[in-house]
């Protein structure tokens, strides 16, 4: 089933940016489940998101005449510096086909992924 998903990513002292789009779950998240974004078929990954691939489902939208029935927020992943915010960014556009919208000034650009 997928679900539309929406993240947003920061460091301890900025806003870098979100990432959102659909993404394919077994089943229906509700809120306060978790969603292990560090898991695949392939196995645990180990990086970049190893202290940020649990996130808490903090709402969920049932959405009318939409490609996606569900919409869930998840709660902020928060990473320790902004190249690493980014290259968790980099990895949830490749691995999940997410968008990521960078916020800050160096950045200031959505992109999509290839």
């Amino acid at each position: 089933m997928k679900v539309y998903i929406d993240i947003s990513v920061f460091t301890k002292e900025s806003a870098i940016g979100r990432v959102s789009g659909n993404v394919d779950v077994p089943i229906v998240p509700e809120i306060g489940d978790t969603v292990d974004l560090g898991a695949s078929n392939e196995g645990h990954i180990e990086q970049p998101l190893v202290f940020g691939a649990l996130l808490k489902v903090k709402e969920r939208t049932i959405t009318v005449d939409s490609d996606t029935e569900i919409a869930i927020t998840l709660s902020d992943l928060t990473l320790a510096t902004r190249d690493d915010a980014k290259t968790a960014m980099a990895y949830l556009e490749s691995r999940y086909g997410l968008v990521a919208e960078y916020w800050d000034e160096e950045n200031m650009r959505v992109r999509t992924p290839d």
